[in-house]
């Protein structure tokens, strides 16, 4: 969908307003086949949905990313650019925003829980299904933070992808099964295949619950991040990945275990207790599946959610993300 001009000048205000953690990213956009949309454009509605996964940011030296267009699925090069740059490929085209947020959100959740181990450990593979449900839960969660904080005009199109996206029904489904039977009976084919959308969607809203906050985002920096191979069991790399995280921020980890069935769940604050977000959006359409309209506005074309998958990047030199 096109945004009309009052939009227009709304969005690029947005990109005006105080910095929120723009330093610790300096961001490129290819200019090349975007379709009919201005690359300026496309670096707006980037650097909003950098924005919202701030918490995940290094502090000690900026991110460099270079954005370029795709035919084939979105993903992050293992190989840096000439200026050091990240390579991600994203395939969105057009204004389709939304899509842009989706996609660049996925790839930088690649990058910011640190991808590069797969080049450097091919075994580090084996667990790889779990980081393609948290980019994917990082995809969901940007687009949310952006309907919520974004103008109405502006915002209608990340909720309505939002809506349409939660509101698909295996998502749905996964809120009420047991995760922990759940990993027995699938994760051998995970292993297999870490790209199995429906798989990893379906773990992605498990962990929405954990990750609504922002400062618990800042665990996630830490996934991936030991000198030696990834444990052989599941349950050992989470532990791995607990150990590594300050002690601060290891209640996350722990929820993700307890998840799993690997640990006692955290209690939650009273406000996430009495159902309260602190994302400011959360929406299950009651027409999801007809994708006619949501309630802060138009859903995007159903046949706009590109669903990707790719070869493992391991049995792919020079590859990384979906």
């Amino acid at each position: 969908m096109r945004l009309p001009g009052a939009a227009l000048a709304a969005l690029l205000a947005l990109a005006a307003a105080p910095a929120r953690g723009t330093d610790a990213l300096q961001l490129r956009v290819a200019d090349a086949d975007w379709g009919d949309a201005d690359p300026a454009r496309i670096m707006v509605v980037l650097e909003d949905t950098a924005r919202e996964l701030q918490g995940l940011f290094p502090g000690d030296a900026p991110l460099k990313v270079l954005v370029s267009p795709t035919a084939r699925v979105p993903m992050v090069l293992f190989e840096r650019t000439a200026r050091g740059e990240h390579h991600v490929l994203l395939r969105a085209r057009g204004s389709n925003w939304a899509h842009y947020a989706y996609e660049f959100a996925h790839e930088l959740g690649h990058i910011l829980t640190n991808y590069g181990r797969h080049a450097r450990a091919p075994y580090s593979g084996r667990h790889q299904w779990f980081e393609e449900a948290i980019c994917e839960m990082l995809s969901v969660y940007a687009l949310r933070r952006l309907a919520a904080r974004a103008p109405d005009d502006f915002g209608a199109p990340y909720a309505g992808f939002a809506d349409l996206v939660l509101g698909e029904p295996h998502r749905r489904a996964a809120l009420g099964i047991d995760l922990a039977s759940w990993l027995q009976a699938n994760e051998s084919g995970l292993r297999a295949d870490p790209y199995q959308r429906v798989r990893n969607e379906a773990v992605a809203m498990r962990l929405l619950g954990v990750f609504e906050r922002e400062s618990r985002l800042r665990a996630l920096a830490y996934l991936n991040v030991a000198d030696t191979l990834p444990p052989e069991g599941f349950r050992d790399y989470l532990e791995q990945w607990r150990a590594r995280t300050p002690l601060a921020l290891q209640p996350a980890v722990t929820d993700v275990l307890a998840e799993f069935g690997f640990a006692e769940k955290n209690k939650p604050p009273a406000a996430v207790a009495a159902g309260g977000i602190a994302s400011g959006y959360w929406g299950w359409p009651s027409r999801a599946a007809s994708g006619t309209r949501s309630r802060r506005g138009r859903f995007l074309p159903r046949r706009g959610l590109q669903r990707r998958r790719c070869r493992s990047p391991w049995r792919l030199p020079g590859r990384a993300g979906r």
